[in-house]
């Protein structure tokens, strides 16, 4: 942008930013938290609950809680003291066998429920089981699920047909562990809390500070912290204790938009300081390749979210659709790739921009670091329905809570610089932020400004931001002498 009157250029005079060390103790602080948590991540409780129950072949010494290869057996499995947290119960059957074998297993079974200390018939049902072994190992096989929990007690009692050749039958119970379930709620509303918190915070911070006002950077991690709140799941409690397609949909929307918002955000850090032709028609197409990321990345994680819920034998991986797993594994190398390019993008930026100012490489650096951290967690199993490890989930939550609260509050617009420069001061900058003492920009300052002396701007920064106005610096007109 030309000055308007002659024998003048545009001055970005540095005012005193927050000071290096709380910028270090403040992310100290944020690091410090992640390893407490990932440490506390090794001990946090397991996700699932499963209990056994070996019934061997029938011997003489031996008629009950056993099959027999001559004749039906009766066989009876008390589960107590089930929880809302609990979630689900799942019990399935694995046969056991030192020979090869693929059979049909029909068995008839009644769920009893307790109420009111009295146990009644809940549902009666028969099924047909197939045995599938190979040498020394057979595959599990469902038998009842029960996908919400109703009731603290259950009992089940079958009636299973003459089983030859098998050895012997292990029964699994499986639900979720309680612990977990209550562990990661409470995760989910601490930070919850953290993330409302701190934005109130920032809004009484910059109420007064118009909003065209503020930098690219304020602008884009709020609204990433917008997408945190929602990240964090405020209906976690509730889903749990309703579970139902509905309920899934909204966990799958918390996940999901975040996500795809942060793929956003990384995005436009890259491109809003590189100024280029059809740059709104580069936005509008990559908006549109978003908006159809999402509805992909949404349909597939809610489709398996749903079926894993009200089918935990669901194997995602494999039960795919050859449509949707073409879709989902090109999602995932979309992703990765996105990384990668974003992290070379990153580091290409503070080799070619030496001068950016601490907070700006620090905000460059995290954003490096953050891509390949969601990466590797992606590769982990965050996007899995049911996590793999309880110290993955918490890992999640925690860093990409700290990463964008920490970095809210380093670009807080500041109200003291905003009083300094004039509620009507113009909000363009020129040129990439250098040193003025470099011989040959001031050079090139007094060829083009008809003369300004060094002297008069010591220990300033010249340039141009192309972007929004920086609250940390302010733009003053000055005289060339």
């Amino acid at each position: 942008m030309e000055p308007e009157i002659a024998n003048r250029v545009n001055v970005r005079i540095d005012l005193p930013e927050k000071k290096i060390s709380n910028i270090f103790a403040a992310s100290l602080a944020g690091v410090v938290l992640v390893i407490g948590i990932i440490l506390a991540g090794a001990i946090s409780p397991n996700i699932v609950n499963t209990l056994s129950y070996d019934v061997p072949q029938c011997t003489p010494g031996n008629l009950s809680q056993c099959i027999s290869p001559y004749y039906n057996q009766k066989l009876s499995f008390e589960i107590l003291g089930l929880e809302k947290p609990n979630q689900l119960l799942y019990f399935s059957v694995e046969p056991y066998s030192s020979e090869k074998i693929k059979s049909e297993l029909r068995v008839n079974y009644i769920l009893y429920v307790k109420k009111a200390e009295e146990y009644e018939k809940k549902l009666i049902k028969d099924t047909n089981i197939t045995i599938d072994c190979s040498e020394n190992s057979c595959k599990t096989r469902p038998i009842i699920y029960i996908p919400y929990i109703d009731y603290k007690d259950y009992l089940i009692a079958m009636e299973v047909d003459r089983v030859p050749i098998i050895n012997g039958l292990k029964f699994y119970s499986t639900t979720i562990n309680s612990d977990f379930s209550l562990f990661v709620i409470s995760l989910k509303y601490i930070f919850f809390t953290l993330s409302i918190s701190n934005l109130i915070y920032f809004i009484i911070h910059v109420r007064n500070i118009p909003v065209h006002n503020w930098r690219f950077e304020s602008k884009s991690i709020f609204l990433m912290n917008l997408s945190l709140v929602v990240f964090n799941d405020p209906f976690s409690a509730i889903s749990i204790v309703n579970v139902n397609p509905k309920f899934s949909s909204i966990s799958v929307f918390c996940n999901t938009q975040f996500i795809v918002s942060l793929m956003l955000f990384w995005l436009l850090s890259f491109q809003y300081s590189i100024k280029f032709k059809l740059k709104i028609f580069l936005y509008c197409c990559e908006l549109m390749g978003i908006c159809i990321f999402y509805f992909l990345i949404f349909k597939n994680y809610l489709y398996a979210t749903i079926n894993f819920r009200y089918d935990p034998t669901y194997k995602w991986s494999s039960r795919f659709t050859e449509v949707s797993k073409e879709q989902y594994t090109g999602l995932i190398v979309l992703l990765s790739l996105f990384g990668i390019i974003g992290m070379i993008f990153s580091i290409l930026n503070l080799i070619k921009y030496p001068t950016l100012l601490f907070i700006e490489k620090i905000y460059k650096i995290s954003n490096a670091l953050m891509m390949i951290f969601t990466f590797v967690f992606i590769g982990f199993g965050f996007l899995q329905p049911v996590p793999r490890q309880a110290c993955l989930v918490m890992i999640v939550i925690v860093i990409f809570n700290v990463y964008f609260m920490l970095l809210l509050w380093f670009f807080r617009p500041d109200k003291e610089c905003y009083d300094m420069m004039g509620r009507n001061m113009s909000a363009e900058f020129f040129g990439i932020a250098v040193d003025i003492k470099d011989p040959g920009i001031s050079k090139k300052l007094t060829n083009n400004s008809g003369g300004l002396e060094e002297s008069s701007i010591q220990n300033v920064k010249v340039g141009r931001l192309d972007g929004d106005l920086d609250m940390t610096k302010f733009e003053r007109m000055v005289s060339s002498k």
